[in-house]
């Protein structure tokens, strides 16, 4: 499998939390396709109360990134 350095990658059974916008145009046919905004900017990673980015700058508390997300709203 090809990946992009700046894609978010996903395991399995992780709890995410995920900054998505509807694709426009898709190459996997028809249907709503979404795409993670900002690359591995836009994935969270949510573990132990704290909301994880693969830049270490980013990450924060969940409740700190759902405040953000609230004022922002």
């Amino acid at each position: 499998m090809d990946t992009v350095h700046a894609e978010p990658i996903f395991t399995r059974q992780e709890q995410v939390l995920l900054f998505i916008k509807q694709a426009t145009v898709s190459a996997y046919g028809s249907g709503q396709h979404y795409h993670v905004m900002g690359a591995f900017q836009g994935k969270y990673k949510i573990e132990n109360g704290m909301a994880l980015n693969r830049d270490p700058k980013r990450n924060m508390s969940l409740t700190e990134l759902m405040q953000n997300i609230r004022s922002l709203l």
